[in-house]
């Protein structure tokens, strides 16, 4: 190719490089990009151009996009520091129509639940509980109506409470995926709560003393809920009004922005259980030093979720900053010739399951239905709920640590195996490059994993091997895929990677059995009791079809609950193969320099100049 033409066929990606280079607001992602492609105009031109200016001017620009590459480069701290001090305000300036709602929302059901009380004074007992309005009514008796913060040693009341605070609000926002219903719903309950609890205490003359003592811990506490309900509602948007984006694009947008902002309330969360444990029980002390902290409170949430978010906004470039802590992780580039980020594996993860949606639900939806069939015709295998103690309905926690039932195991064992084939169909390739015919689906092993989880759940001591287990197999299903293991032994050969990779799969394993673990708990602690009081609320209990119906609702959350988590987990460990194996061998890192520099024909033997111990 000529030198003109040369330039002529780059000219403008060229001058596109130049102008991201000039601006300081750039994806990170993108200068990576720049950089080996930059490096790939550059051996050429050196190639065929080697005394011309061409070749100076991009040996230029590489040497720019590698100081811009390592001079950006964040530590720890740094980012820590990025996160407070634009990225989140930037978040929660983005989704302050989202915060309006959820304050407006949150203030009219506090009215409805004080209006409420004040119209029928026994609705406090409904909305909270018999046991608590009555141990309240005997403190108030013995001249102590804030009793209830003393009665407990401040470290035990601490993590108690923050932990409550913490699901509380992780309730609040993962129930915006129900359409943002499950987070409306949820505000209004608390809001409720709250009003019809403020005015017990002011139809008992202690309104003043009470919200001295209640707003010292609830002022960050309310605060908290009302920005998971915009968290929520965020997530909700997306799903709703995806615009311009792919619905499971937008989906992916506004998880990450209400995981970020969630993310920021953790500190406030950690602060208001230090202050209802620690602080609130001192109710001697002057009410100017209650109302000062209060007021404190106050300013620092309308400062930092408001104020400052509005003022960050103004000189920032809104669009382009949330384009690059809010792009959809589908852009984040999944690679299979470079180790690539836990975050980008869960993208990919969702990618896969939306490309192979059809057999993976056909799969979840036959087992589901069978085996909730099977409970239904026999519900002696259901606990009873704690607080329903009268009604039946289906834990997941009963699937986890399952003892010697074994019924449950059965339901088990079937619906393993069910979530680890939607797994196997999400990390197969289409086609098996030697044969051009589909890739054979390892069915003897997915029998023998899911055997082995389902013994694993037994005791709750051995299901403490399943995050081992677990990697190791889906590795191994990765590697039957892989046509470059073809004679390899399969099992010494996942050993090999696990062994060399084993921090990171099992951090990835670690994060995801989190999340999923969380939500399988939200589900057991809040969304069936619910479920539970609206169906014996509308249905009579003496019906038998109110019972029944719970049990079949109930057990099809559990079990979709369960089949996605597990068929989800074992889909992004398979994915980190790639990542693990490129880690380990350095194979596709060997094969490019080969081909950059054709070592192959300059020198006898690669060994001498590349020892592939060093290189990984």
């Amino acid at each position: 190719m000529k030198e003109s033409e040369f330039i002529k066929q780059n000219k403008k990606r060229w001058n596109d490089f130049e102008n991201e280079l000039k601006s300081n607001r750039f994806n990170p992602q993108r200068v990576a990009d720049h950089y080996i492609k930059i490096v790939d105009d550059l051996s050429y031109a050196r190639t065929h151009y080697p005394n011309r200016l061409i070749r100076s001017y991009l040996n230029g620009v590489s040497q720019i996009l590698s100081l811009r590459i390592y001079k950006t480069q964040k530590g720890l701290w740094q980012g820590i520091k990025q996160f407070w001090k634009t990225d989140l305000p930037l978040i929660m300036f983005n989704a302050r129509k989202e915060l309006l709602i959820s304050f407006l929302i949150f203030v009219l059901a506090v009215a409805v639940g004080a209006f409420s009380n004040w119209s029928d004074p026994e609705f406090v007992r409904f909305i909270i509980s018999d046991s608590y309005v009555d141990m309240t009514l005997e403190n108030i008796e013995k001249g102590d109506p804030m009793g209830v913060y003393k009665d407990e040693e401040m470290a035990s009341m601490f993590f108690r409470i923050t932990l409550n605070n913490i699901m509380v609000s992780a309730y609040v926002f993962l129930l915006g995926m129900v359409f943002g219903i499950g987070t409306i719903g949820a505000l209004v309950y608390n809001g409720i709560m709250l009003g019809a609890f403020q005015q017990f205490f002011f139809a008992h003359d202690l309104g003043i003393e009470s919200l001295l003592t209640v707003w010292q811990h609830g002022t960050i506490e309310i605060s908290c809920i009302i920005i998971a309900g915009a968290a929520g509602l965020a997530l909700s948007n997306g799903i709703l009004f995806p615009g311009t984006y792919s619905r499971i694009d937008a989906f992916r947008i506004s998880g990450r922005k209400g995981l970020m902002m969630m993310l920021g309330l953790m500190p406030l969360l950690v602060y208001s259980g230090f202050i209802e444990a620690v602080i609130t029980r001192l109710t001697d002390v002057h009410w100017a030093i209650r109302l000062g902290s209060i007021l404190g409170s106050l300013f620092f949430v309308i400062f930092y979720f408001i104020w400052y978010p509005h003022r960050i906004a103004k000189n920032k470039v809104l669009d382009e900053e949330l384009k690059i802590n809010l792009q959809p992780l589908i852009t984040s580039g999944f690679d299979h010739t470079r180790p690539v980020s836990n975050a980008v594996i869960s993208g990919e993860g969702i990618n896969r399951f939306q490309k192979n949606r059809k057999a993976i639900l056909t799969s979840g939806f036959v087992s589901i239905v069978l085996l909730t069939l099977y409970i239904t015709l026999d519900a002696s295998i259901f606990r009873f709920g704690s607080d329903l103690h009268w009604r039946e309905y289906a834990l997941a926690e009963d699937f986890l640590v399952i003892g010697s039932n074994l019924k449950v195991f059965v339901i088990n064992l079937v619906l393993l195996f069910a979530a680890l084939l939607a797994s196997t169909l999400a990390l197969r390739g289409t086609f098996d490059p030697s044969t051009g015919k589909p890739t054979p689906i390892p069915w003897w092993f997915l029998g023998l994993s899911a055997i082995v989880v389902a013994m694993l759940t037994t005791n709750i001591w051995s299901a403490l091997a399943i995050p081992l287990w677990l990697p190791l197999s889906s590795l191994y299903i990765q590697s039957s895929f892989d046509p470059t293991n073809k004679g390899q032994n399969l099992i010494a050969h996942t050993i090999h990677l696990f062994r060399g990779g084993w921090r990171a799969v099992m951090m990835l394993s670690l994060a995801i059995s989190i999340l999923c673990g969380l939500v399988l708990y939200m589900n057991d602690q809040f969304i069936l009791p619910l479920v539970a009081e609206g169906i014996y609320r509308f249905i009579p209990s003496e019906d038998f079809s109110s019972s029944t119906f719970l049990i079949i609702l109930s057990s099809i959350l559990v079990l979709s609950l369960y089949f996605v988590a597990v068929s989800f987990v074992s889909t992004c460990l398979g994915l980190s193969y790639f990542g693990i194996k490129e880690n380990t061998t350095a194979t596709n890192l060997l094969q490019s320099i080969d081909n950059q520099f054709d070592i192959s024909v300059q020198f006898s033997s690669k060994r001498n100049i590349l020892n592939k111990s060093k290189i990984s």
